[in-house]
């Protein structure tokens, strides 16, 4: 007879990490968090921690030990397609508008500080599937047949599903194209964020990693872009709006095509005593293609649920994970309108006048980008 946890966890990104952290802080120690890779491990991603990703590491009192290995971006400069950078309208906070870490450290720092709580954890270990008896999920199944007992499984995979998508429904997708440059000379502590007329309602941006280190992407509709256009896009981004920083740049990596899931109504999260957080669950800005903070407070939801269930047994509890997560994501349906809106060159001009202007980008560039 197999041990049997309480909740065993797949995925040890942030989401997974938020779960068991949350968990072992109420107490719940009998769980089991694996991953199918070896940390420390890539991931692609920009690596933007805005301002309620930094709330929910300060609140696990992880935020310190996270900065000392972050960028501190102190101002985002948003380009409209008319080439106005908006002076926007910042709500103060000590904290900066964003910290930007690769993600290979970011999750192996997490990681790092689930395994000093003394949670188990199985790295290399690849779960094809659930394990199933007579329609009740008993726990989980690894690719060498191994099957590891639980009372609750939480999915916390990212974007691929792969065996776990029980319901086998389609979400939109968004295909970002990311290349990492050193010996830029951008303005230090400030962060981009371009909306050209090519590819709305998404966008392109520049997210400095050190003073002359940056990765500069763009995230587009798919399928709606061709690969070639994707690649010309990108590369529009770079010799176009950020030529003049990139003077004696060296590109030194460039990822294409990876996915980020998201949905507008967030629905099929619980499954009996499955939970999905994260991307997993599509929890995902479709405005912005961010999905950390959603990671690390849908895992604080998921664990509180879970404790509730484990303490009264009572399968309802976990059915409210999802209204939760709901509650707090009440815009994500909201969002669609909002690209609808943004998606139209013209209605930027209702945005500069809502947001004002700070300046223009410089005259030469106008003909290029118009």
């Amino acid at each position: 007879m197999p041990h049997i946890y309480d909740v065993v966890i797949i995925g040890a990104g942030p989401a997974g990490c938020s779960v068991a952290y949350n968990l072992y802080n109420q107490g719940i120690k009998n769980i089991l968090l694996v991953d199918k890779d070896v940390f420390p491990r890539d991931k692609l991603c920009a690596g933007g921690l805005t301002i309620e990703a930094q709330v929910c590491l300060e609140e696990m009192g992880i935020l310190e030990i996270v900065k000392t290995r972050a960028y501190e971006v102190y101002k985002v400069k948003y380009i409209t397609p008319y080439r106005t950078i908006l002076k926007g309208r910042r709500v103060e906070t000590p904290m900066p508008e964003m910290l930007v870490i690769r993600r290979k450290i970011f999750d192996s720092i997490l990681l790092d500080y689930v395994k000093g709580l003394k949670v188990s954890v199985r790295e290399g270990i690849h779960i094809k599937g659930f394990w199933e008896n007579n329609g009740k999920i008993c726990g989980v199944i690894s690719s060498k047949d191994e099957h590891i007992g639980a009372k609750v499984v939480v999915i916390a995979t990212g974007a691929n599903l792969s065996g776990f998508d029980l319901k086998k429904r389609s979400y939109p997708k968004i295909i970002s194209y990311m290349g990492r440059y050193e010996n830029t000379n951008f303005e230090k502590n400030v962060a981009y964020l371009i909306y050209d007329k090519d590819f709305l309602p998404l966008y392109g941006w520049m997210f400095p990693e050190a003073d002359d280190q940056v990765n500069i992407g763009i995230g587009v509709e798919w399928p709606t872009y061709s690969k070639h256009k994707i690649t010309e896009y990108f590369e529009k981004i770079r010799s176009t709006y950020l030529n003049q920083y990139m003077k004696d740049a060296r590109l030194t990596g460039i990822t294409r095509g990876f996915p980020i899931r998201y949905t507008y109504r967030i629905k099929d999260i619980v499954d009996r005593n499955i939970l999905y957080v994260g991307e997993s669950g599509r929890i995902v800005s479709a405005f912005t293609g961010e999905g950390i903070s959603q990671a690390l407070v849908s895992g604080r939801f998921a664990a509180h649920t879970i404790s509730k269930y484990l303490n009264n047994n009572c399968l309802a509890e976990l059915a409210h994970y999802e209204k939760l997560v709901r509650r707090k994501y009440r815009v994500f349906p909201w969002l669609r309108l909002v690209k609808s809106f943004i998606r139209y060159k013209h209605n930027w001009r209702i945005i500069e006048a809502f947001q004002g202007k700070e300046s223009k980008l410089s005259s030469q560039f106008t003909e290029n980008i118009l």
